[in-house]
């Protein structure tokens, strides 16, 4: 009986250790927790931290910050914040992540929070992606988005076929090269225009 017990009490205390869920992230490798959402912060900044990475460049992650803008604004009815591969709170970033990436998580999305990727008045929504099969191409749901080659997704990523899309790899590669965050969206991007 007192083995049972002992046993019983061993799956619990392990079981108590699983976490709720975990989502990948650049930062740590994991990140977990319940009650991810926090209501009192700007929207676009959980948007940002959820899909960011420490090799992005300062215009890179401004690129993602109106991609995200956009694309929140476009269809919000399609956003669930309380998933941690789309939202990520302060709190919850800051675990794993520390203070100096969410300030420039938090300080790009407060320069970017009206920006917004239209067109025909309109925002757009734009797919996005870590990485592409290397070359991108337009789709009657998406006429906006060019044909265009991502070759340092092929360093990345060895499937052959076309997406439909922006590659973040690929965004983040061209503005190493002195794409201002602009340039780097109208690489992939044609008939639209940044507003706000």
């Amino acid at each position: 009986m007192k083995k049972k017990l002992i046993g019983f009490l061993l799956i619990l205390t392990i079981m108590a250790g699983v976490p709720l869920f975990t989502v990948k992230n650049n930062c740590s490798g994991e990140i977990s927790g319940a009650m991810n959402q926090d209501k009192n912060e700007n929207v676009l900044t959980g948007l940002l931290a959820a899909k960011f990475r420490k090799e992005y460049t300062d215009e890179a992650l401004a690129a993602l910050a109106v991609l995200l803008n956009s694309n929140y604004n476009s269809a919000k009815e399609k956003y669930n914040l309380d998933k941690p591969e789309t939202y990520i709170s302060k709190k919850v970033f800051l675990k794993k992540c520390g203070d100096s990436y969410y300030s420039k998580i938090e300080n790009t999305a407060k320069k970017y929070k009206n920006t917004l990727i239209k067109r025909k008045g309109k925002a757009v929504m734009v797919p996005i992606f870590y990485t592409s099969a290397g070359y991108t191409e337009p789709s009657k749901k998406y006429p906006y988005i060019r044909a265009c080659a991502a070759p340092w997704d092929l360093l990345k990523n060895s499937t052959s076929s076309k997406t439909t899309g922006i590659s973040l790899n690929s965004l983040n590669e061209l503005t190493k090269q002195g794409y201002g965050y602009k340039k780097a969206l109208e690489y992939f991007l044609a008939d639209v225009e940044f507003v706000g």
